[in-house]
């Protein structure tokens, strides 16, 4: 029997050519020729080249891995318990003690809130007290403010009808009339000048008579005990010596003070 890997050669270790002279090449190149025991040679594929040499990775030492944790579970129930010298205490947790204070503060704020009103109305009523005081206190003020004008502007026609009036029949009745309306310095003026002596006997025996028509009158200036009045007077005298009354257009100024209720003249002059 025959090795299929015995295959004709020639001297230089070749296939050996056919007969008919042609030489067929390997089929195999590079292989190596060696003897087997036996004396018989094989072909074996040449040896693989060696692998290039390969730069080694530096080692790299994994980073520790951190701890896992485990978050804590959510309570079931909104409550926490502590544990106090072995007893067991339960405290609600915030949300509901939060839920608490608040519903204790729309009960408190429901229960205060008629106080409230009632409060505001207590304070809007006194607010209200003293502002009808004070309107009726300056109403009244200006009402007696108002009375005392009026008073001192019906004085001042009366006051005035008596001074420059009298009539030689009753002197001295007209005099003293003239002088119950005059204070101060006016009234001793009055006395040495229109209710002498000399002068009550020319009145008479002139038949001489004054009288006064008020036409108009105003307050300049007024306070509680003092006016000052703007009077317009006729003066009309008559006597034996005049054929017809001798009338006057005067506009006389007096200054009147008020005493124990009454308005007094306390200067007069013509203006």
């Amino acid at each position: 029997m025959s090795d299929p890997d015995d295959t004709p050669t020639d001297d230089q270790g070749g296939p050996a050519a056919p007969a008919g002279g042609t030489a067929v090449p390997a089929p195999v190149a590079n292989r190596t020729r060696f003897a087997t025991p036996g004396g018989r040679s094989r072909f074996s594929a040449p040896p693989a080249p060696p692998a290039p040499p390969t730069t080694a990775e530096p080692a790299v030492t994994p980073a520790p891995a951190e701890p896992s944790v485990t978050p804590a579970r959510a309570e079931p129930v909104a409550a926490a318990v502590e544990r106090v010298g072995g007893s067991r205490r339960i405290e609600p947790d915030r949300a509901e003690r939060g839920d608490r204070a608040e519903r204790a503060e729309q009960v408190e704020s429901r229960g205060n809130s008629p106080r409230l009103i009632l409060a505001g109305l207590g304070a809007l009523a006194v607010v209200l007290a003293v502002l009808v005081a004070f309107l009726a206190q300056t109403l009244s003020r200006s009402g007696n403010q108002e009375d005392r004008r009026q008073e001192a502007l019906d004085a001042s026609r009366d006051n005035v009808r008596a001074i420059l009036a009298y009539d030689y029949r009753h002197l001295d009745q007209d005099y003293a009339a003239a002088r119950a309306v005059i204070t101060g310095p006016l009234r001793k003026e009055y006395d040495t000048t229109a209710a002498t002596k000399k002068m009550s006997q020319d009145r008479v025996a002139l038949k001489a008579s004054l009288s006064s028509e008020v036409l108009n009158a105003a307050i300049e200036t007024s306070n509680a005990d003092r006016a000052t009045a703007l009077v317009f007077v006729n003066r009309s005298v008559r006597g034996s010596v005049f054929a017809t009354p001798q009338v006057t257009l005067d506009r006389i100024e007096m200054t009147m003070v008020r005493q124990h209720g009454t308005w007094l003249v306390e200067k007069l002059q013509m203006r």
